[in-house]
């Protein structure tokens, strides 16, 4: 079977403004049994190391994932789910946005997934959807320090009135939602308009409540009542489906987040995410715990450790694929300089991957190593805070790992085709 083609690094589509273009790729021609590469522009090449763009996988452990995707590309009509957990490089929907063009291009679109309030807990919300309400409430986030958790989505609303409305727009058209909830919290419903005579669904769990519209829709009102057993309105987030197979790519990312926020302070690592049944769960965090002045790489890993193992725990079966994070930089004497505690947390969470088994994804190495943020900043691919990414860098970030995605699904599907291995013995990396 022909490999998935690979979505060209740099032909890129989004446009921060004031960002130059960026020149559409020139493709290699495909071979059987391969994927379709795409070679760079000559003015782009020393951004990216090529070589080093791929997946460190020793024990195989995206096999499972890979037959699922498999599956679909041979016309198998179910869903795979996709977890992508991490902090503002996720949250602002950029990066995650691309990686789930790019897979549902490939394998077919199950919907956009996972929404959370972000703008009401007044954080940056992606732009490609919207959840607002004229009633008061109250919000809290994973990073606040809190008592209650706020769900797994690690953004809680909780309204503060007996009437409970919440308006949803999405760019991506859905015909079913799935509501994410506190125990306790009123039932919620759609419009007439929108109602197919059944509201029960056999999905339904105490905390997550399935509504299946009569229609495909772009925007629908939700509205609810406090009632004596229902008097905790509380609300993690919604899930949008198409009801086609395909990919659904549920996107969860937190302003300020770091490892110990979603141990601590979120249901996640307590599988409280079980509602999305994920196929796999990638993982984009370090950033955050590279600034401050108690930095400490022995301390580190322990978190590290800790969140991947009770990750796996809570998600038995369910394969993890850690990222890391790009060179980034902080202040110093009026200037900013590389943080020296990225390298060191990449060293880290590789180290945490390989001792758990589990995936991994070197995008400092991919980017470029040391002094990748200045190179990238000059094209305009990354912010003057020379943290964060502009939306043309995040879409160069998503193009390179759904190319490490891709370059290693490809390794699977033609091992096995071949006669080498079978999928449960593929191990690829480097």
């Amino acid at each position: 079977m022909a490999g998935l083609a690979a979505a060209a690094l740099f032909a890129l589509s989004w446009r921060t403004s004031g960002a130059e273009h960026l020149p559409d790729a020139e493709e290699a021609p495909a071979t059987p049994d391969s994927i379709r590469h795409t070679y760079l522009q000559p003015e782009l090449r020393a951004l990216v190391d090529s070589a080093a763009n791929f997946i460190t996988d020793s024990t195989a452990s995206l096999a499972p994932f890979f037959e699922k995707l498999e599956a679909l590309q041979t016309g198998d009509a179910g869903t795979v789910s996709v977890l992508h957990i991490g902090d503002s490089h996720v949250q602002a929907g950029y990066m995650t946005g691309r990686v789930r063009t790019l897979f549902q291009n490939d394998f077919g679109n199950a919907g956009r997934g996972l929404i959370t309030p972000h703008k009401m807990a007044k954080m940056n919300e992606a732009p490609d959807y919207a959840i607002t309400t004229p009633y008061g409430y109250k919000s809290v986030k994973v990073t606040d320090k809190q008592e209650d958790k706020p769900g797994f989505t690690g953004v809680a609303v909780t309204f503060e009135t007996p009437y409970n409305e919440l308006k949803i727009w999405s760019k991506t058209p859905f015909n079913g939602i799935t509501i994410h909830h506190s125990p306790g919290a009123p039932v919620l419903f759609e419009p007439d308009t929108l109602n197919i005579g059944s509201y029960c669904d056999m999905d339904n769990t105490p905390t997550s409540t399935r509504i299946s519209l009569s229609h495909e829709t772009d925007s629908l009102t939700l509205r609810g009542f406090i009632a004596t057993q229902y008097n905790d309105p509380t609300f993690y987030g919604f899930s949008l489906e198409s009801g086609l197979p395909g990919v659904v790519y549920h996107s969860l990312g937190v302003n300020g987040a770091a490892f110990e926020h979603f141990v601590s302070n979120s249901t996640l690592a307590d599988g409280g995410a079980a509602a999305l049944c994920p196929d796999i769960i990638i993982v984009s965090l370090g950033t955050n715990n590279c600034y401050g002045g108690n930095f400490q790489r022995g301390q580190l890993y322990n978190t590290v450790d800790d969140f991947i193992r009770r990750m796996k725990r809570a998600y038995p079966g369910v394969p993890i694929l850690m990222t890391s994070p790009m060179e980034s930089c902080r202040r110093q004497g009026g200037r900013r300089v590389p943080n020296p505690n990225i390298v060191a947390a990449v060293e880290v969470i590789c180290s945490a991957s390989v001792d758990n088994d589990v995936a991994f994804w070197n995008f400092y190495d991919a980017a470029g190593g040391a002094k990748a943020m200045e190179r990238w900043a000059g094209k305009r691919l990354a912010n003057a805070d020379r943290i964060h990414l502009t939306e043309s860098g995040y879409a160069l970030q998503g193009d390179m790992l759904y190319e490490a995605i891709a370059r290693h699904y490809n390794t699977f599907i033609n091992r096995d085709n071949h006669g080498g291995s079978t999928g449960a013995d593929v191990a690829v990396g480097r």
